[in-house]
């Protein structure tokens, strides 16, 4: 008989260096995707990765707004709202780290 429960599958198990290269692989595939100039796709590709994968701190869609929103105007007047929204993931951070 049936529990009517859908089984979850489990993350397969990956050691530390295969979870690396995979996480890197990642980074660099997203400074392919990020829609910002040539100049800053690598820190926002890098931020999009670690606040999304790593920090679980936002959804991908919500990352690549704001960060790529601020990359765009990293040299002019930057996007208000994006600034505000990486300032309190920095604030969330420090708080974590008890800075």
């Amino acid at each position: 008989m049936s529990s009517g429960k859908k089984k979850q599958g489990k993350k397969p198990e990956l050691d530390a260096s295969a979870q690396r290269d995979l996480d890197e692989t990642r980074r660099v595939a997203l400074m392919l995707l990020v829609p910002t100039s040539r100049r800053n796709r690598e820190i926002a590709a890098t931020l999009v990765n670690a606040l999304v994968y790593h920090q679980k701190a936002a959804s991908f869609d919500e990352a690549m707004e704001h960060v790529c929103a601020l990359a765009e105007t990293m040299n002019d007047e930057p996007d208000e709202e994006a600034r505000d929204w990486l300032l309190r993931q920095v604030k969330r951070i420090n708080k974590k780290l008890g800075d």
